[in-house]
């Protein structure tokens, strides 16, 4: 694994909403602006900071066997465009790990 990949690994946690776990990634302060600077909607962040996730075949399309399918970022945004219900949970989750990570930012200044 590469320090790009630890550093980014560092920044990862996993959700569980509807029996399902994902893996998400906090953004980075830029990526923060970005998303401020183009009005990201819900489903943008959680489009692009889904990371993983724990799914089988079934899950993605009826009749599928229960396999377990490796994460792919466009197959994932195939699925969860389709699937409002998860844009908030799982957006809500992102945002709770960015304001955790300012908390520890801010406590580390403060030291």
């Amino acid at each position: 694994m590469s320090l790009v990949e630890k550093i980014r690994k560092a920044r990862e946690s996993i959700v569980e909403v509807e029996g399902k776990r994902f893996t998400i990634r906090r953004p980075t302060e830029a990526e923060q602006v970005q998303m401020l600077v183009e009005k990201s909607s819900r489903l943008d962040v959680v489009r692009r900071f889904v990371v993983g996730w724990n799914l089988k075949e079934i899950d993605l399309i009826p009749g599928g066997d229960a396999v377990d399918v490796k994460f792919d970022a466009d197959l994932w945004a195939e699925y969860v465009d389709d699937r409002a219900e998860l844009w908030s949970p799982i957006n809500d989750e992102i945002k709770a790990s960015i304001a955790k990570h300012n908390q520890k930012v801010e406590s580390a200044e403060k030291k």
